[in-house]
């Protein structure tokens, strides 16, 4: 470097430290004219302006960087000043769509995923919802398996009008869930459908429950059956069994059963045709051996001529306690459902976490809320499932890290750094990059704990303990615990005296101690 750039470049520094930024950036401007091909000085010039508060000026500098990085193919480092832009200007939503295909590109599907939903969030705020309906089409093509996301993109088709595209998700989530035997989703999604599509959609949840729905799941929850034991099948005054399917009363002791009403007349949800079950998915009635017991045990006054009903007592002592308080528990459950239902999308802009439980490993429910409660989209949120962000390529989030950290942008290099912590190869780098940043941002203890359990793994290399005992005793330096700092550095010197600064740091230390 020249005398002259070394000059300009130590003055515009120490004008910026001073604040006389419309000083340091004339003289970073001069040194971009000297040598245009380093990018620092532009990306530098951008920073003092955004520090001056000229956010206008410090947009132009910012997109001209970008649109440098993305022509030279540079992705991740474009990724990295479109974020800055984003910080400067976040109701800007061409802004958050960019930034979606540029990590789409590097393969980053979470990533992408969650400034889609940052457009989304924008488009609706401002009433273009045909706009936001574009960014949801997106996020599917990302993830076309994504519950929340395809439940977002129902109730959004169904706002614009086109409520047979929204039907028709409705019925590819239903059939989905009720493949995986999900009830809880099942019933609170068919409340949704019903609340928009009516009878069009009890017709399908009808047709749903009667051919997918497994008897064996119902039960349960609304069966009763009493079903002779062999044998009493034996006796002569029975000739066949007889299959009787009514609602429970655990508390009351006698059972009726109309037999005089006809079949049509009752409720399906009770009766069905009869079939053999198994034996866990029916109350039995445990009746003696011996048929002189057995009658003993039974009204044979079961003629009631005011209602022609056949009525049995039975002794509650021999049915099943542990299926009695199956029974009991399913039967409170109903009923707490049926005084006071659950909404799907609650008014109040509460998200399904809890109501959806069975699948909440899926998807990430801050994507889904009520289109009427005026809230949309968490920022944070990707709303991928979890094996699809396991399948992404960490080094790309290892990279991205890089990047953020280099535009000082922290705490978004710090959640890059987590992801790729996850791969095994790049772990302790991982951990030591976010220690550095939690240090830039002034949050030394966090470091400090995370350095020292990291220096403790086994499998940590010679080389990686040096690193990590490097940052550790700056960690120590930077709180004032000069001793702790010493002794590291030392440690370090003893190992490997070339080991980047630290032996001019020890020695500085043991000058200042002296």
């Amino acid at each position: 470097m020249s005398s002259n750039k070394i000059k300009l470049l130590e003055s515009a520094q120490k004008n910026f430290l001073k604040g006389h930024y419309d000083r340091a950036v004339y003289e970073y401007r001069q040194l971009i004219q000297i040598e245009p091909s380093d990018l620092r000085h532009r990306q530098r010039v951008a920073e003092i302006l955004t520090k001056a508060n000229q956010k206008d000026e410090a947009l132009k500098e910012y997109t001209s960087l970008a649109k440098i990085y993305v022509d030279s193919v540079h992705y991740l480092k474009a990724i990295a000043v479109y974020k800055q832009i984003q910080k400067i200007d976040p109701t800007n939503p061409e802004t958050s769509l960019t930034l979606a295909a540029l990590n789409e590109k590097q393969g980053l599907i979470g990533n992408a995923s969650a400034e889609y939903a940052v457009a989304v969030q924008i488009f609706e705020k401002n009433s273009e919802n045909l706009k936001a309906l574009k960014a949801l089409e997106c996020m599917m093509s990302l993830d076309s398996s994504n519950s929340a996301v395809k439940l977002r993109l129902a109730e959004k088709y169904f706002n614009t009008g086109s409520e047979d595209k929204s039907f028709d998700i409705f019925v590819a989530t239903l059939k989905d869930l009720k493949n995986r035997a999900d009830e809880n989703g099942f019933s609170l999604i068919s409340e949704r459908a019903i609340k928009l599509f009516g009878n069009r959609a009890l017709d399908l949840i009808d047709e749903l429950e009667i051919n997918e729905f497994p008897k064996e799941e119902k039960a349960y929850t609304c069966l009763h059956t009493l079903q002779p034991p062999p044998s009493a099948l034996s006796m002569p005054d029975i000739t066949q069994s007889i299959l009787v399917q009514t609602p429970i009363h655990p508390t009351q002791n006698e059972l009726s059963v109309d037999l005089t009403a006809p079949v049509d007349s009752c409720d399906n949800e009770y009766i069905e045709e009869i079939s053999p079950l198994e034996e866990d998915d029916i109350v039995q009635i445990m009746l003696p051996d011996s048929s002189a017991e057995w009658e003993e045990d039974i009204d044979l006054n079961f003629l009631d001529s005011d209602t022609n009903s056949l009525k049995t007592t039975i002794d509650p002592v021999f049915i099943i306690e542990e299926e009695l308080d199956e029974l009991e528990l399913e039967l409170e459950l109903e009923d707490n459902t049926a005084s006071d239902p659950t909404p799907l999308f609650q008014q109040n802009g509460n998200d399904l976490v809890e109501a959806l439980s069975n699948f909440a490993d899926e998807i990430d429910f801050n994507l889904l809320k009520d289109e009427n409660s005026g809230t949309v989209f968490d920022i944070s949120s990707s709303g991928l499932k979890k094996c699809e962000l396991d399948n992404e390529d960490t080094e790309s989030h290892y990279s991205l890290g890089l990047a953020y950290k280099e535009m000082g942008l922290y705490d978004e290099a710090i959640s890059e750094f987590i992801f790729s912590a996850r791969a095994t190869e790049r772990r302790i780098d991982s951990t030591l990059l976010q220690c550095v940043c939690f240090r830039e941002i002034g949050n030394i203890q966090k470091a400090k704990e995370m350095l020292s359990e990291t220096i403790k793994d086994r499998e940590v290399t010679d080389d990686e303990l040096l690193g990590l005992q490097y940052e550790l005793a700056l960690c120590h330096e930077d709180s004032g615990e000069l001793l702790d700092a010493i002794n590291l550095y030392s440690n370090i010197v003893n190992v490997r005296p070339k080991f980047s600064d630290a032996a001019s740091r020890l020695n500085k230390l043991l000058l200042n101690k002296a």
